[in-house]
């Protein structure tokens, strides 16, 4: 039998039978409602409305509405920025006035700032800082060499082992998933949230591959900006076991802190996993996860005894980063988003369509990826495509690569304690002033 459709009348008297009151006594007001924020962005928010007040309180006759209060005020801030121990980014700067215009418009009673005052400021914080720096790519042999050193010559002494797992760990997810660092890791926006990788978001399973043989797989689920709103649609991404040479391997080490964890419900040791027969083709074999630690963080602060069940934060993975890349020998600050930038411009290279790129980087927009992360070396082979030859890509795979100065004939081609050794050798130094007398003498 055929449901019979309501009137609008009877859609509206089962609602008032469900609780809906008149309109004149509903609890219901005409504020403006907006969207969740995390807490390190309401921060960064407040922080520029509170520099706003004490520049009114300057500036009496000042508004926001206009561009050459809107101007002035920014300057400001650009100068105070200055005057602290590191001078900002042209792109801090910027992500200043964005912070200001967001928040103005969430307080009552104002309106969002006109786009043409916004445009004018965009301008006029170009024209103040220099362009002259190019984004570094961090490529291939970058990392492979950066890992190595990380092994093999590193002077540096983690406290704990579990770290030095958990960064490699780590490294691998970035270079395959072209995460963002808060994507697994608490993000500074995210304080106190407990957000990044969690083993509810992490997936391990044993496959039968191409050869017939059973093989190792996971899953990871990103935690990716922009999709708080919408979990079931945060990117997802698979890697496997079957990768050479085992520096870059992603199972390995993802394996090894599963298992120094107990994470796994069936299995404790790496030979039972190893001794899973191959599942029927396309069929999966799941290593499940113990209920008790899906809710635990993958990457998790380390104390004396154990991990600490709380995640670690995006700031300390960061800056370690950084400096792995200084003792590996590079002047750059090597940071996790170098490492993003060159994922999407490999799968760029590599033919993926533009909708298979937005799922692999987490973007919304198609056009993010040419604004922010396309290089300034053009890919096509002019010479190749002139006289109908077959395309090569090798030498743009080194040119990309001279983004990053690294130099080996420096000291860090050393052991690394041989070379820490050395530095506070007095031989040594006494060896390096006379250098320097006599280069003196020679100019």
């Amino acid at each position: 039998m055929t449901k019979k459709k309501r009137t609008a009348a009877q859609f509206f008297d089962d609602a008032e039978t469900h609780g809906l009151e008149p309109l004149m006594k509903t609890d219901l007001n005409s504020n403006k409602v907006s969207k969740h924020l995390e807490s390190g962005t309401e921060t960064n928010y407040n922080r520029m409305l509170v520099l706003w007040d004490e520049y009114e309180k300057r500036n009496p006759e000042a508004t926001a509405y206009e561009r050459k209060t809107a101007k002035h005020f920014m300057e400001g801030v650009v100068r105070g920025c200055c005057a602290g121990k590191k001078e900002p980014s042209m792109y801090t700067i910027l992500q200043k006035w964005t912070d200001f215009g967001a928040g103005w418009k969430r307080r009552p009673g104002n309106d969002k700032i006109p786009p043409e005052v916004s445009e004018s400021i965009y301008f006029v914080q170009v024209w103040t800082f220099d362009y002259s720096t190019n984004p570094a790519l961090y490529d291939g042999e970058s990392l492979r060499h950066v890992i190595k050193n990380m092994w093999k010559k590193d002077w540096h002494q983690y406290r704990y082992g579990r770290i030095l797992v958990q960064d490699h760990a780590a490294y691998m997810l970035f270079i395959y998933s072209s995460a963002r660092v808060g994507d697994y890791f608490e993000s500074n926006m995210r304080k106190g949230s407990g957000r990044g990788l969690l083993y509810e978001t992490i997936d391990f399973v044993v496959f039968k591959n191409e050869k017939g043989k059973a093989e190792i797989g996971v899953r990871v689920t990103r935690d990716a900006k922009g999709f708080s709103e919408t979990p079931h649609k945060r990117p997802q991404h698979g890697m496997y076991e079957d990768m050479e040479p085992l520096l870059v391997n992603p199972i390995l080490p993802l394996l090894a802190i599963a298992l120094a964890d107990r994470a796994f419900q069936d299995y404790a040791t790496f030979a039972e996993i190893e001794a899973i027969p191959p599942p029927a083709d396309g069929s999966l074999h799941h290593l499940r996860i113990k209920k008790e630690i899906l809710r635990v963080p993958f990457f998790q602060i380390v104390s004396v005894d154990r991990p600490t069940g709380k995640i670690q934060g995006a700031g300390s993975f960061s800056n370690r980063t950084v400096d792995l890349g200084h003792r590996a020998g590079y002047e750059e600050n090597i940071g996790i988003h170098d490492i993003r930038r060159e994922a999407l411009v490999k799968a760029d290279d590599n033919g993926y369509s533009i909708s298979e790129r937005m799922k692999f980087a987490g973007h919304n927009n198609a056009d993010t990826f040419f604004g922010s992360y396309a290089p300034e070396l053009s890919t096509v082979d002019g010479m190749a495509s002139y006289w109908n030859k077959k395309r090569r890509t090798i030498h743009l795979e080194g040119f990309r690569g001279l983004s990053l100065h690294h130099h080996p004939q420096l000291l860090q081609s050393l052991p690394s304690k041989v070379e820490a050794d050395l530095d506070n050798c007095s031989e040594f130094i006494s060896i390096n002033k006379e250098i320097d007398i006599l280069g003196e003498k020679l100019r």
